[in-house]
């Protein structure tokens, strides 16, 4: 097989990585963009627009009329959405575009396939850094750099899903055992891919969580101030 037709087909399962990204997005699987593009705060934006009381952050509700009751239950959503969307990212995104590949591309191609990932992983992180910088006024050098940790972890973690589903896949694709892939499917799930989402999770949580503590000074007012806006 000739150098670009292995290019080809390499790019070919990045592109169906990406195509399944994209129907993420098309059906808004927890999924709202405004300003980013990547984990966690595309799906997070109004929400914590409303929460920091930034007015750049489009469709933000009125914090001023906000109770501290209010600002725990939507710092609670906030940390759930956040999982949630690492949970569909991490894990089903690249399982489900691996499963997929495994059927058609050889062993060889998947090196050029796992490059070009990663370089779309790139890009969005690099978007995502550049709008929260031009976008967020909570975007602080501490902020910026805990957010980068965390995409550079996500990145990471979503090649390495896709690598593992691949070939875990491919082992019952070139052995015609179907009906074992489908038995054997639950134990490699929860054995591997799950701990990987787990992992982006918690770096997800924490700098979420870090996020709203430091920039949230409504959480701590007494309940007869909740009615004054934020400062």
């Amino acid at each position: 097989m000739s150098v670009m037709t292995s290019i080809a087909v390499g790019l070919s399962a990045t592109l169906l990585y990406d195509f399944c990204t994209q129907v993420r997005r098309f059906f808004r699987i927890a999924y709202v963009p405004v300003y980013f593009q990547f984990l966690p705060l595309e799906v997070l934006n109004r929400d914590l627009s409303t929460y920091v009381g930034d007015d750049l952050w489009l469709g933000a509700d009125d914090a001023s009329k906000f109770t501290s009751e209010d600002f725990a239950r939507l710092k609670a959503r906030i940390l759930r959405r956040g999982i949630l969307a690492v949970a569909v990212s991490v894990i089903a995104i690249p399982s489900m575009a691996a499963f997929l590949v495994a059927h058609y591309m050889a062993r060889e191609h998947l090196l050029i396939a796992l490059l070009g990932i990663l370089a779309l992983q790139g890009e969005s992180a690099w978007l995502t850094v550049q709008g929260f910088s031009s976008h967020a006024s909570v975007a602080d050098k501490r902020t910026l750099r805990m957010l980068s940790l965390l995409l550079a972890v996500y990145s990471i973690v979503v090649v390495w899903v896709f690598r593992a589903a691949y070939l875990w896949t491919r082992v019952y694709v070139e052995s015609g055992r179907y009906s074992a892939l489908w038995v054997d499917l639950t134990d490699f799930v929860v054995g591997k891919i799950i701990v990987s989402g787990v992992v982006v999770a918690v770096f997800a949580a924490v700098f979420l969580k870090d996020l709203t503590d430091r920039h949230v000074p409504q959480l701590d007012r007494p309940a007869e101030d909740a009615s004054k806006p934020p400062h």
